[in-house]
């Protein structure tokens, strides 16, 4: 199903978590630092980062707001939120701030 959607976490699958579990690697990309490790990308983004996805990613709004734009509109987030981006294929998050993102 293509759709990005605000989630609660309550619904999140078991087991997920926004933390790193080794040291992740770090580089600039778009004018943003990029954080990697495993299935996990922590963004500090200063105003545009776009993404991509086939599959389900998970987003936490660690702090910042804006909103994501893709192929079938644009949705507003706020910090604390967590986004549901499933089978999207290109959408971009548009706003300062910082965010992690699980690809599952």
């Amino acid at each position: 199903m293509k759709r990005i959607i605000r989630i609660d976490p309550a619904s999140l699958p078991e087991g997920l978590r926004f933390s790193f579990p080794g040291e992740p690697e770090v580089t600039f990309v778009q004018g943003s630092v990029r954080a990697a490790c495993n299935n996990l990308l922590r963004i500090e983004s200063g105003g545009r980062f776009k993404l991509f996805t086939q599959t389900k990613d998970y987003i936490l709004i660690e702090s910042g707001k804006g909103f994501v734009k893709w192929a079938r509109g644009e949705l507003p987030f706020c910090a604390g939120e967590i986004l549901l981006a499933e089978e999207a294929g290109e959408y971009e998050l548009n706003g300062k701030g910082v965010f992690f993102l699980i690809r599952n």
